[in-house]
């Protein structure tokens, strides 16, 4: 009888799981994987199954402000996360390209890692990436992944899904990436006249940033000068590109200005010469 009730108890606890996992497919079933293959596809299965069970017994995501406020990736400075044990991996980077030349070895975070080499390797070649949004399902989830600290393997997205978190990365830190406390003299670049001027004053403002700073927008450059010269494919060039990524750049909805056209075009052009130079 003991015997008995035990194996219904366990068969119970197993259609549980079962029905919970089920209840979380909808989320792997509609993910853009029509260009994975089937082992890649069962791959990823696993691992989102595995990721969150190991999760649940750890996080309780009914309350999703609390799990952004507490992230571990969305809305902190480059230079706190640089300091994190849990997302400082270093790891060496070398890179060729004809524009940028050889590169030094550089260390990043494994997070920004894998997700510039998505963008790099599938990212590039995507039609309308950076303006092309993603499923919304799919990016909450992700983005509930990263602030709750799972990890997450971007190749088994969409690159347009990369692609806004790298965006929403950008949004949500305290401090933009590049302007800091000089965004008036960044919005001003392109008020010179000539170019050689441009391109000094871009020297100055760059060495003024942190050296977290610097090495993520070495990254996020290289990026954009591969996304260009891919623009055949991805029907994005320096121009498309700026409009799209520039507002997420400088943080344009925390910038304070009474003509917003006349900010909006200042934030174009000064992401498009960069880009560009």
């Amino acid at each position: 009888m003991t015997s008995s009730c035990y194996h219904r108890s366990s068969i119970s606890k197993q259609i549980i799981i079962f029905v919970q996992i089920s209840i979380r497919l909808p989320l792997i079933l509609c993910l853009d994987l029509t260009n994975v293959s089937p082992r890649r596809r069962e791959n990823y299965t696993c691992h989102a199954v595995y990721e969150w069970r190991r999760k649940k017994k750890r996080t309780n995501h009914s309350n999703d402000k609390q799990v952004t406020a507490g992230g571990k990736f969305f809305g902190r400075p480059l230079s706190d996360m640089s300091k994190d044990d849990y997302l400082l991996h270093h790891i060496e980077v070398l890179y060729y390209h004809p524009r940028v030349g050889l590169g030094a070895y550089c260390h990043h975070i494994s997070t920004f890692k894998r997700l510039f080499s998505h963008l790099l390797n599938e990212g590039i070649k995507m039609p309308g990436i950076f303006r092309k949004p993603p499923k919304q399902s799919t990016f909450q989830e992700i983005k509930t992944m990263l602030s709750t600290g799972v990890e997450v393997f971007f190749e088994y997205f969409s690159p347009c899904v990369s692609a806004s978190v790298l965006k929403e990365f950008l949004r949500s830190l305290p401090e933009s990436a590049i302007c800091g406390k000089n965004q008036g003299e960044w919005l001003n670049i392109c008020s010179e006249n000539l170019g050689t001027k441009r391109l000094e004053k871009v020297k100055r403002l760059l060495s003024r940033l942190p050296d977290c700073n610097t090495l993520f927008l070495e990254y996020l450059m290289y990026l954009c000068i591969c996304v260009v010269e891919n623009s055949g494919i991805n029907q994005m060039d320096s121009h498309s590109l700026s409009i799209c990524l520039g507002p997420s750049l400088f943080q344009s909805s925390k910038l304070v200005s009474t003509a917003e056209d006349l900010q909006a075009r200042k934030v174009a052009e000064t992401t498009e010469f960069i880009i560009n130079k």
